[in-house]
């Protein structure tokens, strides 16, 4: 087990929205997609994704995530042609009803497969690793304008971290590590444009399995490198590894240390959640990071 039982699991959220009530939003608001066959994509943290035709909607499960949609209406639109792959492009912008609270959003539905969800091969993988130091690498260049939201949250704070790791009381071992890691010294340098989230299930890839999307970006800021760098610990191990930061460029011993503290920290919570959900995937992407972020 990677954590102690709690009294109350941060995923418990209200009840999404039902197909019915998404429908009565969209005849309300968007009649023109009414008709378009509705089919629940999935559940996470944050919202409950919804397959209108060609279509993807997002419905928050609390105001703080409505506020992160918004989040992403503002600054995508900047990023569009950054990357070498496709990002979610906002286009329908709903209000919120009594069946749904806040404002939720539609988006052009993107190719492609999340990365948690197929098998790679040896190749396949390094070619991944390659592709996303490469798309970081891009994303992290671009000059950051001075409204774009700071990190908040302290996201590769060592000190921050390891507490957040101690009061989820993880295992013996995983505590060693992250306090191994607690006296690496804090980002110091110019923020930079981060994702903010990223993991497997926000990658996704076509049918040869090569990189073609990066999606979820409510949590989009100005911050550490580090935050963004950690998929190179999480999902990524040895040559992969190796391969993912030869094309970022160079990162010095301290920001890889954050990295690899704050990917400790994502694999615990991604078991956790799988664990508590019932989600396979996700309990599958925490187990996994959590041995590859060891080596």
């Amino acid at each position: 087990m990677v954590l102690r039982p709690q009294a109350a699991p941060p995923w418990r959220r209200p009840d999404p929205p039902t197909v019915t009530a998404v429908r009565e939003q969209l005849r309300a608001q968007f009649p023109q997609l009414a008709a378009l066959p509705i089919v629940r994509l999935g559940q996470g943290w944050d919202n409950t994704a919804w397959s209108v035709g060609p279509w993807v909607f997002r419905f928050p499960r609390r105001e703080d995530t409505a506020r992160l949609l918004a989040r992403e209406r503002i600054w995508l639109p900047q990023l569009a042609g950054v990357l070498p792959v496709a990002i979610p492009h906002p286009v329908f912008f709903g209000q919120p009803t009594e069946h749904c609270p806040w404002p939720f959003v539609g988006y052009r539905r993107l190719r492609g497969q999340t990365a948690c969800s197929v098998s790679l091969t040896a190749s396949q993988t390094r070619a991944l690793a390659e592709a996303m130091g490469d798309a970081l690498a891009r994303l992290h260049a671009r000059p950051v304008p001075d409204r774009l939201p700071r990190d908040e949250h302290g996201r590769t704070d060592p000190a921050r971290v390891l507490a957040a790791l101690q009061r989820r009381g993880v295992s013996e071992d995983i505590g060693a590590l992250a306090a191994s890691l607690q006296d690496t010294p804090r980002h110091r340098g110019a923020p930079v444009w981060t994702h903010g989230d990223l993991y497997a299930r926000h990658l996704l890839l076509d049918e040869h399995r090569r990189l073609c999307g990066v999606i979820d970006w409510g949590d989009l800021h100005a911050g550490d490198p580090a935050t963004d760098l950690s998929l190179g610990f999480m999902r990524f191990g040895g040559v992969d590894r190796q391969a993912f930061l030869a094309a970022y460029g160079p990162v010095d011993a301290a920001t890889a240390a954050r990295a690899r503290l704050r990917a400790l920290y994502c694999s615990v919570v991604l078991a956790a959640l799988g664990e508590g959900t019932g989600d396979a995937e996700l309990l599958s992407v925490g187990r996994s990071g959590l041995e590859r972020v060891r080596r």
